[in-house]
């Protein structure tokens, strides 16, 4: 600063002055916000309830989800168990004689062997499997129903109740899973398998027209999968409903309907089972 300025915006504070003025600004601060304590004491109290319940809750559900996701690896694991007729050759002698060395083990690593060999067993039938997948499954949705994976399971519990007979439940989670909007993805299998157990339950109605009933809401089911004729999966609604029409008696819809499906899709995965079918009704 040059000599002839000097002084013109009046002599510096001190840190003493400055000091006192800061202490003045606060005290007036806090004379101002005096009234407001109460208010602001509730906001913050608030605020602090607010923070832990949310964190409280993102922890609650992280753990319910890898709790949730034990349960589904559980039963995808049975799921993948292979399904085998025992074998009547298979059945050894009482009388045999047991293998060199065997009573030597100890009795925990016997059982532990047992235990392992039992779960590593193919089971008897489809149905004792399905059965068999519904233990964890229905553990996971009565434990962690809200959890994201519960939702992901649903078309394997589904499933799983249809293979185990159980088809008006089976009915009842596939409508489930058509309903929840954000599972849209899963749409065409949903709705298969919703005719698929609507089909079944007509079936097994000894009541005729009840079991006719029954048969024509698998067959417009079944044509939901998908409407539009260039759409995917068309083949797989067509050849469905023919297998119905044929069911109801409905003969030259049911070849129409094959046809339609062999016309349209004639690489389809199911060409042979429409050829076959065909084939059967031409007879």
């Amino acid at each position: 600063m040059s000599p002839k300025n000097k002084g013109k915006f009046g002599p510096g504070k001190s840190a003493v002055e400055l000091e006192d003025e800061f202490v003045s600004g606060v005290s007036q601060v806090a004379e101002k916000l005096k009234p407001h304590l109460k208010l602001i004491a509730a906001i913050s109290a608030i605020l602090v309830v607010v923070m832990i319940g949310w964190y409280g809750y993102q922890y609650l559900n992280e753990r319910a989800e890898t709790k949730a996701t034990a349960l589904f690896r559980q039963a995808l694991e049975i799921a993948d168990r292979p399904v085998e007729a025992p074998d009547p050759d298979s059945d050894k002698s009482k009388d045999a004689e047991p293998e060199a060395g065997n009573d030597a083990k100890p009795e925990a690593d016997k059982a532990a062997e047992s235990a392992e060999a039992a779960a590593d067993a193919p089971f008897p039938s489809e149905q004792a499997r399905a059965e068999a997948v519904l233990v964890p499954l229905q553990s996971l949705r009565g434990e962690y129903g809200s959890t994201d994976t519960a939702r992901a399971a649903r078309l394997l519990h589904a499933s799983s109740l249809y293979t185990a007979g159980r088809f008006q439940d089976a009915i009842a989670m596939y409508e489930e899973i058509l309903a929840d909007r954000t599972m849209s993805d899963l749409a065409i299998p949903a709705r298969e398998g919703l005719g698929y157990a609507q089909e079944a339950l007509a079936l097994a109605n000894e009541d005729q027209a009840a079991r006719q009933a029954g048969l024509e809401k698998a067959l417009a089911t079944f044509g939901e999968i998908q409407t539009k004729e260039d759409g995917p999966q068309r083949e797989v609604a067509l050849y469905h409903q023919a297998r119905i029409l044929a069911a109801l008696g409905k003969r030259e819809d049911a070849i129409a309907s094959l046809k339609k499906a062999s016309e349209i899709a004639p690489e389809s995965p199911l060409r042979n089972d429409i050829r076959q079918r065909l084939a059967q009704l031409a007879e």
